[in-house]
């Protein structure tokens, strides 16, 4: 049977709730074997799950935080455990933070998503599975905090801030891919399969003017998405006229209300596709640069 799973435990441990679950009818399926799960005195380079209850994604330990004196770790991503890809997950959440008790885990980096077994070597989880396709993984969403009714962009300085080469090149199948990081993490074009860029759908967090979606739109790697959304908007980030297509009509509509400065402007317009430079402020810069970004995509959302 194949599932959409979210990890509801991740969305949880972001907001101090209680976050004690039953584990999923996949995780009861497997053997009994102890994972090696988010703890007190973990070391450096050392893999782990978040709980056996959740026991999805695999991240990897960089370093203690010693500044924070609570139990609390840098972490990168490496990968997927063999048991949820064997119950057919559909859908992946990269948290920016979990916790599991008292010991919180911050996500920093995300190296590989390599499927890792689970269940060979639980205490480890170094065990690297080849020939298994995660093109069945449909969405991903990079950066999330709340609860898995309601979501919303994470509130401190900790934030996902790179993105390996290649680092998603085995989810060949994906179609959306949804991020709540407000400063784009550093790649570059390899880390997402190519055909994707032209194909998926990327939304990124909501903001006044598009700000959020016009820093993606320029930032290296992340450029070469073709469809680029605010969470929530109908139209692409681009579509200024709101008709379904990016073309030279959008320039000529933007140039107008920019010489009109936005006032009295009454035509109707996607509010969202306002501040290219990501300056969170109309400029006469975001035309310049609104004019260069749509040359390359002519095309119809």
């Amino acid at each position: 049977m194949k599932l959409a799973f979210v990890s509801a435990l991740a969305f949880a441990a972001t907001q101090g709730v209680n976050a004690q679950m039953t584990a999923p009818d996949w995780a009861q399926e497997q053997n009994n074997a102890t994972v090696q799960t988010l703890a007190e005195g973990l070391q450096d380079g050392q893999n782990f799950v978040v709980s056996e209850s959740d026991r999805v994604i695999v991240y990897n330990v960089i370093e203690k935080n010693t500044i924070n004196q609570e139990s609390e770790y840098f972490v990168s991503v490496v990968g997927i455990t063999k048991s949820a890809c064997d119950a057919g997950v559909t859908e992946v959440v990269i948290p920016f933070s979990v916790m599991n008790g008292t010991v919180t885990a911050k996500v920093v980096k995300i190296e590989t998503f390599d499927v890792i077994d689970d269940a060979a070597d639980p205490a480890k989880l170094e065990t690297k599975v080849t020939g298994v396709s995660l093109a069945g993984i449909t969405k991903l969403t990079v950066g999330i905090s709340g609860t898995a009714d309601h979501l919303y962009p994470v509130e401190n300085t900790t934030t996902i801030t790179t993105i390996e080469d290649g680092a998603f090149a085995n989810l060949t199948g994906l179609t959306e891919i949804i991020t709540y990081i407000e400063e784009p993490a550093t790649m570059t074009k390899s880390a997402f399969p190519s055909t994707l860029y032209s194909k998926a759908k990327l939304s990124v967090a909501p903001s006044d003017l598009g700000t959020i979606a016009g820093k993606f739109a320029t930032a290296p790697g992340w450029e070469n998405f073709q469809r680029i959304y605010t969470v929530g908007d109908i139209y692409a980030f681009g579509d200024f006229n709101a008709d379904g297509l990016i073309n030279t009509l959008d320039t000529s509509d933007f140039a107008v209300y920019s010489k009109k400065r936005g006032k009295n402007y009454t035509e109707p317009y996607n509010e969202h596709s306002v501040d290219f430079d990501g300056s969170g402020k109309w400029s006469t810069l975001d035309l310049s640069l609104f004019r260069t970004w749509q040359k390359k995509r002519f095309r119809k959302i």
